[in-house]
């Protein structure tokens, strides 16, 4: 493994840093064409991540430098799957709560292959008595949908 010195590691991160600024500079106020800045830009942004400057690293120099994170990070984010690099799982979102899990558990043992078509099904009759209730709520003469299914 080669020795890396520290002196020369941060004067490239600094050189590349003032680089990365420079070139998002020309990119936002159109001064060049657009492809070849974006081209320099991806190379940038794979050359920082080479030499093992972190993603959150590079939003926080942006940040500095005023753009807003909202923005780098798309912009980041885009780069990224373009050289092949995906920041987040597949499908990542909101995680399914543990009470969740019961249910389906629960479902699957007793209803097996059929379960998935019942909890859809329910989810469907769920809502559905949800707005309805929500909007006998809204009317003060109606009566409840839950008295007029007995």
């Amino acid at each position: 493994m080669k020795a890396v010195n520290l002196t020369e590691l941060i004067t490239a991160h600094q050189s590349l840093k003032t680089q990365y600024l420079a070139c998002l500079g020309t990119l936002s106020t159109g001064i060049s064409t657009l492809r070849a800045e974006a081209k320099t830009l991806r190379s940038l942004v794979t050359e920082m991540l080479r030499t093992g400057i972190e993603p959150q690293t590079i939003v926080d120099w942006s940040k500095e430098a005023g753009y807003t994170k909202k923005y780098i990070q798309s912009l980041l984010s885009r780069i990224l799957i373009e050289l092949g690099f995906r920041r987040r799982k597949r499908g990542a979102g909101p995680k399914v709560s543990q009470d969740v899990r019961v249910i389906i558990a629960w479902v699957r043992h007793h209803y097996a292959q059929h379960a998935g078509k019942l909890l859809h099904s329910a989810a469907r009759v769920v809502k559905a008595e949800d707005e309805a209730a929500a909007e006998a709520a809204q009317s003060p003469n109606s009566v409840s949908p839950y008295l007029m299914q007995r």
